[in-house]
């Protein structure tokens, strides 16, 4: 059977260092994996590529080979007098993309992506 799930992240996600892995907003039930159909980001100031893994919350250890390097894109600090800045969507084909941990991101190079501004969505099974 399958469950759909989506969140985003709850804390920021920040240069690839020590203990850097943060959640993008599912945590994996028991007994299940998830399959992960897309991911978003909000344009911000951080446009560096974004590296998405299967692994452990905290971890400093990749957890896996699947490693998915996101462009950003950047927001002004200007006021924007346009149509509004859209978020940034990626999305997999069918069945998506298998997690077994979790998925976890971190930046490659510098900055950081605040609370909320990065999250996914798939399904678990």
């Amino acid at each position: 059977m399958r469950y759909p799930v989506s969140g985003a992240n709850t804390a920021a996600i920040t240069p690839a260092t020590a203990s850097s892995r943060q959640s993008i907003g599912v945590s994996i039930t028991a007994g299940r994996v998830f399959w992960l159909r897309g991911v978003w980001t909000t344009p911000n100031a951080t446009t560096g590529p974004v590296l998405i893994m299967d692994a452990t919350v905290g971890s400093t250890a990749p957890g896996s080979v699947l490693a998915i390097a996101l462009s950003r894109e950047a927001a002004s600090a200007t006021v924007w007098e346009g149509p509004p800045i859209r978020d940034t969507i990626h999305t997999f084909g069918v069945p998506g993309i298998k997690f077994a941990t979790n998925p976890v991101a971190c930046l490659e190079a510098s900055g950081s992506i605040p609370i909320g501004h990065i999250g996914c969505f798939g399904y678990e099974e």
